[in-house]
């Protein structure tokens, strides 16, 4: 019977060793009058609160349960039944579940709202850590970068499905907050 870390206890991790450190920076720049220190700190906790979502982002997409649901299907098998790549067709879906009262709301809501809302704080951490992203241009092509990438690696892994309508929201989520 080995020991598993679960998603949950890898977030309360990561919030209890990065809040004591953000915490002890917030409360030196405030103490500090040199204001070359202060920049040195802010820039410090606002790379450690990106570290630390990026971190709690991989374990909420990448160690998902999905591994053993699928396990005796082959790849392409897996792809098929796991994978949208029609435009609006799982928002729709989740419309209809709602409408028809067939579905949790709690799942609709976590699929399409968890979906929006995921990729907000990158509407924040990229403009803010990269000059290059604070252009609609540059700030696009990263995030769509990096959305393709966590949601192929989630295919390849079986960690997740690829769904297109994920990417519709993630980079929708992002925006919002980027605009």
């Amino acid at each position: 019977n080995g020991a598993s870390i679960s998603v949950d206890n890898l977030i309360n991790i990561g919030i209890l060793v990065v809040a004591p450190c953000i915490l002890g920076g917030i409360l030196f720049v405030v103490g500090t009058k040199e204001e070359e220190k202060k920049k040195r700190i802010v820039t410090f906790i606002k790379i450690a609160l990106y570290i630390t979502y990026i971190l709690l982002l991989a374990c909420l997409m990448l160690l998902g349960n999905r591994h053993d649901l699928y396990s005796s299907y082959s790849y392409w098998e897996y792809l098929k039944y796991n994978s949208n790549f029609v435009p609006f067709a799982t928002i729709i879906e989740y419309l209809n579940h709602y409408k028809n009262n067939t579905i949790n709301m709690n799942i609709i809501f976590e699929n399409l709202v968890g979906n929006l809302m995921l990729f907000m704080p990158m509407g924040v951490f990229l403009p803010c850590l990269y000059v290059k992203r604070r252009t609609w241009k540059g700030f696009l092509s990263y995030l769509i970068l990096i959305i393709f990438l966590i949601e192929a690696i989630q295919s390849v892994t079986r960690a997740g499905a690829f769904d297109v309508d994920d990417f519709i929201l993630n980079i929708t989520g992002a925006c919002i907050v980027f605009a």
